[in-house]
């Protein structure tokens, strides 16, 4: 009998908690972003029949933050080393081009400042000639090691980025994937 009391008064007080952080949320005038997929956001890390994912983590903002970012899409990462899935904000649509394709976004590689040549590079593509005012040559002159290094990454490094993309796509589906009775993924 003491121990259904104890349960009792547990379980009264998370749905107490839950209570006050709901109107926390209400108070701050918050609501939740939803999210895409996988819909899970916690796992136990346990093999079937015991393995439970439930969906723990949430973002939350007010009405004003979501007409500043109408476009905004939450999805969940692949968990590494926890047992919670990291929540991603995107707060832009993907930039689509005429016919379709996504532009991507240009990021500098640390792996590229190991390769010898990287400077030269990029000094050799800096130093190129640009007649305009300075402000309209310094975005010609990033435009430019932009493109070169695109170039010098495809013919140096391959596809390195392309094969970890395929790799963080398996681990997602094995993430995601329903889990057999037997423990084995389906």
């Amino acid at each position: 009998m003491k121990s259904f009391l104890r349960m009792r008064r547990q379980c009264s007080a998370a749905q107490r908690q839950i209570e006050e952080f709901r109107a926390c949320l209400a108070e701050c005038q918050l609501v939740d972003l939803g999210y895409l997929v996988p819909k899970f956001t916690w796992c136990n890390q346990r093999d079937a029949p015991n393995t439970i994912r439930v969906r723990l983590d949430r973002t939350c903002a007010t009405l004003g933050w979501q007409a500043m970012f109408p476009q905004c899409r939450v999805s969940t990462d692949v968990a590494r080393g926890s047992d919670h899935s990291p929540l991603i904000i995107n707060l832009v649509a993907d930039l689509k081009q005429d016919d379709g394709r996504c532009n991507k976004l240009f990021r500098f590689e640390a792996m590229w400042t190991r390769s010898t040549d990287c400077e030269e590079l990029i000094q050799a593509l800096w130093n190129h000639k640009a007649d305009s005012t300075a402000a309209s040559r310094i975005l010609q002159r990033q435009h430019k090691v932009q493109e070169g290094l695109i170039g010098w990454n495809k013919s140096n490094f391959g596809h390195v980025w392309r094969r970890v993309k395929e790799l963080e796509e398996q681990l997602v589906k094995l993430d995601t994937d329903p889990i057999s009775a037997e423990g084995r993924l389906r």
